[in-house]
């Protein structure tokens, strides 16, 4: 077959005789002169290479070589825009979902006629006895009046801590449904369902619209079937929501004319409480946070093996009270308001957070950020080689106008992985939930955690 190809007159080269000016004749007056020079530069000849200055402008900011010449937009802007495609993506997703479940599954299509002539006596559903609509039929327009809504996973593991989830509250017909956005490689991507469209209780109640706002937690039981195994095996699954439309939501109560949900009193004497608890211990806490907190956990962590829930109670009522200057009147309180909300068996875990609290929603996406950057495969724990790596360090200026010095994060992440050599997620959240304590202010927070890690 090559030699054919060889062979053939077609892939010879022919000799063109050399043309000059005066043998194509002088230029029409109409067609322009083509200058050449004026077409490239010297340096456009090798496209790959880019030259010094423009380098240096793309690396300022100024130009961007890879960008026709248009200004380089900011690092936020361009997280923005992506974050808004990949809602968008999972927005589609859900339609195409929920749209595209056959109206010939529904079971209202398994209901025998009232007339006994229109069906044969063993009844066996065909395509002629099927509706082409039913009672419970989505439309685009119906599934239209919806409230989205970002959550993440009240978790210890990093695993499940680092999980994207997109939420979507129906008010047709009060049902809610999350998504999980994933990465597959580089540039593949889905949005996966992870809790099932339907109607959950709250306290016996379904939910509603009001229950849906930053900070509010969801939970739901771990029978779903498109839950991962490892969540299975916990009794409780806990969605904290992190960021809501607002503007959004209030049209929504508008249009569905859904009344405030106003707290009862048991709940708002349960909040006043906390919060009165939470402010005291934080305040006890200033200056030596970050170890306390990292002491304190540690001597909890053999609390999850006991399974005398009594002694467990115990136990922790001892350690609070010693560790934190915890009053038993204050235990029990909290002790108390954590049993009512989580309806089965206290963890010692959310007895912590309810006394010490949690950084806000603001400084967890960045501090979710900086542990994504470290551990890009969400595996739960961090290698001290990437830690070292990424670290930009505490600068002497920094450190010079602090009025209490603060423990540096690579000292403690070195102690804490001097055998294993790896840093869980949990031990890192415990440092930054130590520091957030100590620094009040949420721009300060941010930025120091920005400038740690370049992000």
């Amino acid at each position: 077959m090559r030699a054919n190809v060889k062979s053939s007159p077609l892939h010879k080269t022919v000799q063109q005789p050399k043309t000059t000016m005066a043998d194509r004749g002088p230029r029409p007056a109409e067609v322009p002169v083509l200058k050449l020079e004026t077409l490239h530069g010297a340096e456009e000849e090798h496209p790959a290479i880019i030259p010094k200055d423009a380098a240096i402008k793309s690396v300022t900011g100024e130009l961007s070589g890879m960008s026709w010449g248009s200004p380089a937009s900011t690092q936020s802007k361009q997280e923005g825009l992506t974050e808004e495609r990949k809602l968008q993506a999972v927005i589609e997703q859900v339609m195409v979902d929920q749209l595209s479940r056959a109206v010939i599954s529904d079971p209202e299509q398994n209901a025998v006629s009232a007339s006994p002539t229109s069906v044969p006596p063993r009844y066996r559903r065909t395509l002629h006895h099927t509706k082409v609509k039913t009672r419970m039929s989505l439309t685009e327009n119906t599934l239209s009046n919806k409230l989205c809504f970002q959550a993440r996973i009240l978790s210890r593991c990093g695993r499940e801590a680092c999980r994207k989830l997109i939420g979507f509250f129906f008010t047709c017909d009060q049902t809610l449904t999350v998504y999980e956005y994933r990465n597959f490689g580089k540039n593949r991507w889905n949005a996966l369902p992870f809790i099932a469209r339907g109607v959950y209780l709250n306290r016996g109640r379904p939910y509603c619209l009001q229950d849906i706002s930053q900070g509010a937690e969801l939970k739901f039981c771990t029978d779903d079937p498109h839950l991962p195994q490892s969540l299975r095996h916990q009794p409780c699954l806990t969605l904290r929501v992190t960021d809501v439309d607002d503007t959004a939501k209030g049209a929504l109560l508008t249009q569905s004319g859904e009344g405030l949900h106003c707290l009862s009193e048991e709940e708002i004497n349960d909040r006043n409480t906390l919060k009165a608890i939470q402010g005291a211990v934080r305040d006890r806490l200033r200056g030596h946070a970050i170890q306390t907190l990292i002491n304190l956990v540690r001597d909890l962590q053999n609390l999850d093996i006991k399974t005398d829930s009594v002694q467990q109670k115990v136990l922790l009522r001892q350690f609070l009270m010693e560790q934190l200057c915890l009053t038993q009147q204050d235990f029990e309180a909290v002790w108390r308001i954590v049993g009512r909300r989580a309806e089965r068996r206290v963890h010692p875990a959310d007895v912590m957070r309810a006394v010490t609290g949690e950084m806000s929603e603001n400084r967890k996406a960045v501090f979710l950020k900086v542990y994504v950057k470290l551990d890009p495969n969400k595996t739960g724990s961090i290698f001290l080689s990437d830690i070292e790596k990424f670290y930009r360090g505490k600068q002497e200026s920094d450190a010079a106008h602090e009025a209490v010095p603060k423990p540096d994060i690579l000292a403690f992440v070195r102690e804490a992985g001097k055998v294993t050599k790896t840093v869980s997620y949990a031990e890192f959240e415990d440092y930054y939930e130590g520091l957030s304590i100590e620094i009040s202010d949420d721009e300060e927070y941010i930025n120091n955690l920005r400038a740690t890690w370049s992000i």
